[in-house]
This record gives C-alpha cells, sequence and structure tokens, in this order.
C-alpha cells in the first residue's frame, strides 16, 4: 500500500478547488481528465510491489464547497464534515457471465451526513510468472459512483461491466487508486494492490 504525503489544500491544483457545477460541459472534462492524470500512475506503482496490506484509507473533509453526487443531486454541506473511506482492491477470477478475467474494487465510506462521490481508477496486470516486476496491464477502467457514509460497501469493476475480461491461464493481479470527485478534495488518495493468483 502506498499513500500520497498529507497536503495544503492551498497546495493543490486550482482546478481541484473550483466548483463544477453538472452543465459545465468542458470544465467537467477538464476535471475529469485531472484525476485520471493523479490517479492511474499511483495504481500502476501499487500494481508492482510485491507486498501489500489489506486495505489502503483516505480521509475527506468539506465545508461550504457544493458538489455533486455521481447521480446528479446537489449538495451544499453548511457546516464542516468529513469522511474517512478504505479502499480494497480484490483478486482477479474468472466469471462465467463476463466469459474472461475479472476483478472487484470496494469502496468504504463513514461519515457526517449522506453520500460522497468516489473516483476509482483500477487495472489489471497479467504475466506468465508469479512476479509483481512481469506483469502487464491488460485491462483498466475509470469512472465515478456514490458512497453512502454508513460503511456499507460498494463495488467497482476491472474492466468495467459490458467489457470483456482478459484471457484466463496465467497470473492476474488487480489494483487502484481513489479519491473523492472534483471539486471535493482529499487529504490523502489511496492505492491498494490484490494478491497476485493464478486463475486457470
Amino acid at each position: 500500500m502506498r499513500r500520497t504525503p498529507w497536503i495544503l489544500l492551498a497546495a493543490l491544483p486550482a482546478i481541484l478547488l473550483s466548483v463544477t457545477p453538472a452543465n459545465a460541459g468542458d470544465e467537467v472534462g477538464t476535471a475529469e481528465a485531472a484525476s485520471a492524470n493523479t490517479l492511474r500512475p499511483l495504481a500502476a506503482d501499487e500494481l508492482t510491489v510485491q507486498s501489500t496490506s489489506g486495505s489502503s484509507t483516505f480521509t475527506v473533509s468539506v465545508s461550504g464547497t457544493r458538489y455533486n453526487e455521481a447521480f446528479g443531486t446537489s449538495v451544499s454541506p453548511a457546516v464542516n464534515i468529513r469522511w474517512e473511506c478504505s479502499l480494497q482492491a480484490r483478486n482477479p477470477h474468472y466469471s462465467t457471465g463476463n466469459g474472461g478475467v475479472i476483478a472487484k474494487v470496494a469502496v468504504k465510506c463513514w461519515g457526517d451526513i449522506g453520500t460522497i462521490p468516489i473516483q476509482v481508477y483500477s487495472l489489471l496486470g497479467r504475466s506468465s510468472v508469479n512476479s509483481a516486476s512481469s506483469l502487464t496491464i491488460v485491462k483498466e477502467s475509470y469512472y465515478t459512483q456514490s458512497v453512502v457514509s454508513n460503511g456499507s460497501e460498494k463495488l467497482w469493476y476491472v474492466p468495467a461491466l459490458g467489457v470483456a475480461g482478459a484471457k484466463r491461464g496465467a497470473y492476474f493481479r488487480s489494483s487502484a487508486s481513489a479519491k473523492p470527485a472534483p471539486p471535493l478534495v482529499p487529504f490523502n488518495i489511496a492505492s491498494h494492490a490484490s494478491a497476485i493468483v493464478w486463475v486457470p
């Protein structure tokens, strides 16, 4: 597990601090691209780490910043609120429904109110040998979902639902990184990787 250092909000890019309404058009696309560029390298680095812990955590706090939940509802907290979230990349497996190898990523959040929009960048690595350094990325996904802040689990998939899985008969590992969707800003960004498993 790797986590980025704790960061002062003033040092973060302005685009992550600006409010992006649902109809902002190009602004939303720019913010999404910035988030993807932040998350993918962390997930890629995590994929090649030899060992990992059970999960990774990240913290978010907000006061007076309007944001949109993943399903479009606008939220405007009047007081300081705080969420603690955990991220876990689970072991890849063969899915008969998908017809290929997939992996799930689980996020749980605990907090003061409601729901929080979370962005997750997930990778699926494949190798003919049991070695993290030899893994080649064969599938990836990146999307946002809202997580209820009561500790219930929300799942992401790599590849995303509707996309064919990877060819089995190899060693696989999944990795992921996660943070809240802009304009919410985390104190740290979580990243986590599964075990390396043989999928026959």
